[in-house]
């Protein structure tokens, strides 16, 4: 029998973003109801009765005592001590997230850097790891070799931790995935065609442990949307690394299309003629949007990961870098209004290296979007930087990861 966790006594936890459920009162679906108990908890990130969550989901007392204690004994929920709320009756023992009982892990390979991390369902860090490399036109199977040795070490600080059970692993990549097969099709800025990660990464985490891939943009946009009940939930997310990513988030979710790549906005072109593109094709946003664009244009190295050198520029009012940043957000700009006209979004985040930008951005970007969005102005539309994060792509693998548990319950 799995132990129920520490018992906690704190604020509500970042929730692990989960799908809607309906309740049946059924035998046959006891699995379903034990999801749809967990989902309810990690939702609101923990804090709540029995009573709260038979109230919220339509399930008897009864019915919902005997799924929490399930959800006891597997790890997945813990128990602090019983509330008094000032009312009569017996005192309400608030139930959340159990801490160190298990991980979801995720991995990232990018254009400059490698990273992993562990997360327990509390959204606890139990380990990670970061590596600056250039990876531009590498070669996929020795990254991917190095990469397995790094998540052994990661494996290695999770059992150290005492943590057992490792409930998942998401690999993200910045380029087109095929959801279905896990498959890297395209990768422009690693120089990657289809790659299947799997069969290296698998022997590290076990035969029985699954390993989705996915795009870096929707694990990123994933772990924003997860940062805390006032961050908007439904989105369009743009990730400034090497180049530009870009994902649609509804409903705490990424929605990723039919075939695992909506959202791509970092290829739409801002000048037929324009610069060529590692995509093969021209004038695409990346060009002038992208972190080595920037950097480039403002005659900064390219290979730089930070940001911090821009912003000191821009900040002392550096003419070079002020035109390459204003340049950025007139085609950022142009983009959004296109991606704004077509699905009617309200808000914009912009995250990892454009987050910083954001303040010396947004006058090119509004000036577009009052001039290019169909019956709206820029007052309409919401533009954001995503929440301050070392790994972004691996913490939004790891969540992931954990949601598949909450989904399951099992």
């Amino acid at each position: 029998m799995a132990r129920s966790g520490r018992q906690v006594t704190h604020e509500p936890f970042p929730a692990i973003p989960v799908a809607s459920r309906v309740a049946v009162n059924n035998a046959a679906v006891r699995e379903s109801n034990r999801a749809l108990v967990a989902a309810e908890v990690f939702s609101c990130g923990g804090g709540i009765s029995r009573a709260d969550v038979a109230a919220r989901t339509g399930l008897t007392r009864a019915t919902v005592s005997r799924l929490v204690r399930e959800l006891l004994d597997q790890g997945i929920l813990a128990e602090s001590g019983p509330s008094d709320a000032g009312v009569a009756g017996r005192p309400a023992t608030p139930l959340y997230p159990a801490a160190h009982t298990m991980v979801g892990v995720g991995i990232e390979v990018n254009a400059d850097r490698m990273s992993g991390c562990a997360m327990d369902l509390t959204g606890e860090i139990a380990a990670s790891f970061a590596t600056d490399a250039d990876l531009i036109n590498s070669e996929p199977e020795a990254v991917l070799q190095l990469l397995a040795v790094r998540s052994r070490e990661l494996m290695d600080a999770v059992n150290r931790e005492g943590i057992q059970k490792v409930v998942g692993v998401t690999f993200g990549v910045p380029g087109i995935v095929d959801a279905a097969t896990n498959t890297v099709v395209y990768a422009p800025n690693l120089g990657w065609r289809n790659v299947h990660p799997v069969p290296i990464l698998q022997p590290i985490f076990g035969k029985s442990i699954a390993i989705r891939v996915d795009n870096d943009a929707n694990l990123q946009a994933l772990a924003a949307a997860s940062a805390g009940a006032d961050w908007p939930q439904s989105f369009l997310y743009l990730t400034g690394d090497v180049g530009i990513g870009g994902a649609l988030m509804s409903g705490g979710l990424p929605d990723t299309g039919p075939h695992g790549w909506a959202g791509e906005i970092g290829h739409l072109t801002i000048e037929p003629n324009g610069p060529q593109c590692h995509c093969g094709s021209q004038g695409c946003l990346e060009k002038y949007a992208g972190k080595q664009a920037i950097r480039s244009a403002a005659g900064l190295p390219v290979a730089s990961s930070s940001s911090t050198d821009l912003v000191d520029a821009l900040t002392r009012g550096d003419d070079a870098v002020k035109a390459a940043v204003v340049r950025a957000g007139w085609a950022l700009g142009i983009a959004i209004a296109d991606v704004v006209n077509l699905l009617d979004l309200d808000t914009v985040m912009l995250g990892t290296s454009l987050a910083p930008l954001l303040p010396w951005l947004r006058p090119a970007i509004v000036t577009e979007l009052d001039k290019r969005v169909i019956a709206r102005s820029s007052r309409d539309i919401t533009i954001l930087a995503a929440p301050v994060d070392p790994f972004p792509t691996s913490k939004g693998g790891a969540l992931m990861a954990l949601q598949d548990v909450l989904e399951n319950a099992v």
